[in-house]
């Protein structure tokens, strides 16, 4: 079901609501306005709930309280607070469904599931693999999701099917692992951070310490969330 659909029935019943308010000036404005909010929800545009959320919520605070109107009113401020939820839940889970797929077409074949249900999407980037062993750091695409963490290196730009693809090398379940910033504390260049599972240590480092600094908030949220 597309997302049209499944808000048409719900943004029309609120539609309905907000007639039967309208009984005056305010009323009427409030009318219009959800006129406006509805058509841009069917539309598929950027939500306007929030704002018209607001803007509600400002209108009852300066209606007179007790009276018939400012009751009406907030009943109306309920109903579209739990309509903008809804409709951002909507939304949210869409723009996640297809991050999930187009990560999934950027790998090599299909032996890495990405569209798993319950997974989420977090960021992706470029970062530098620090080996154990003295060899050259190693430049990798990572892919962060509420309980994976996947690294890939770009296909063979001459490879007639995979050109701009990633091959995964490795999936690391975010459920084992200890996040820790070895350097980029401070006004320094570049950060290394210390991804710790139970049999192996990953060195991750980035000259840009904006960078590190995000990639570690990221890993930090995703795994406390995950154990929580």
């Amino acid at each position: 079901m597309s997302v049209n659909n499944e808000i048409r029935p719900k943004a029309a019943r609120l539609g309905l609501e907000v007639c039967a308010l309208c009984a005056d000036d305010i009323l009427l404005t409030i009318l219009i306005i959800n006129v406006i909010f509805l058509f841009l929800v069917l539309c598929n545009k950027t939500s306007p709930c929030p704002r018209y959320k607001h803007f509600l919520r400002d209108l009852l605070e300066n209606t007179s309280p007790g009276s018939a109107e400012s009751q009406k009113l907030a009943k109306t401020v309920k109903s579209v607070s739990e309509v903008s939820q809804w409709v951002q839940d909507i939304v949210r889970k869409r723009e996640n469904s297809l991050q999930l797929h187009r990560v999934q077409k950027l790998l090599k074949g299909q032996k890495t599931q990405v569209l798993t249900p319950g997974r989420w999407y977090i960021r992706e980037g470029w970062l530098l693999v620090v080996p154990s062993k003295g060899e050259e750091l190693k430049r990798r695409m990572f892919f962060l999701f509420s309980d994976i963490f996947i690294s890939t290196k770009p296909c063979h730009p001459l490879h007639l099917l995979n050109s701009d693809k990633f091959a995964c090398t490795a999936v690391y379940p975010l459920h084992q692992c200890v996040v820790d910033k070895v350097f980029g504390h401070t006004q320094s260049e570049g950060g290394l951070l210390s991804l710790s599972f139970p049999h192996k240590t990953l060195l991750l480092m980035s000259t840009d310490q904006q960078d590190i600094n995000d990639w570690y908030q990221s890993l930090t949220t995703a795994v406390r969330q995950l154990k929580a």
